[in-house]
């Protein structure tokens, strides 16, 4: 059982009152400000230099979003996950994807098979119908 007591009386004055002639000692940090902390970004463990999965567009009412990608090379399997995003890409030309193999795309918790494309970097967009559809380049026409 918790018991709150409150006495009444004045309160304790830990220091002796200055007189009004002197002047109020002046506090450290105002006179020598701290510098600012610098923040430098940690690569990850066994990460590659480069990002493979870029954040291209946020939804339109979002305040934020994100998204997070992982790559596993035993099962050839790319992990996507996204938060209030639009539009992203993946250059598939950093990831080392075997592309004689069945390649596993797990988007949102939605596994498809990815297929090989010309271009190394893959645009996926949410269309009308809110499904990430990938944004083919231009065909250009045979001579």
């Amino acid at each position: 059982m918790l018991l709150l007591a409150a006495a009444s009386g004045g309160c304790y004055q830990s220091q002796p009152e200055r007189p009004a002639s002197q002047p109020a000692p002046r506090s450290r940090l105002v006179d020598n400000p701290p510098e600012p902390l610098r923040l430098k970004p940690l690569p990850l463990p066994n990460a590659p230099t480069e990002q493979w999965l870029k954040v291209q567009q946020l939804c339109a009412s979002a305040k934020g979003g994100w998204a997070e990608g992982r790559f596993d090379p035993q099962s050839n399997k790319i992990r996507i996950t996204t938060h209030e995003v639009q539009a992203f890409s993946v250059d598939a030309s950093i990831i080392p994807i075997q592309w004689d193999s069945l390649v596993v795309l797990s988007l949102d918790d939605e596994n498809s098979e990815l297929l090989r494309r010309d271009a190394p970097v893959l645009h996926f967009f949410l269309d009308e119908h809110g499904l990430w559809t990938i944004k083919e380049p231009p065909r250009t026409a045979p001579p």
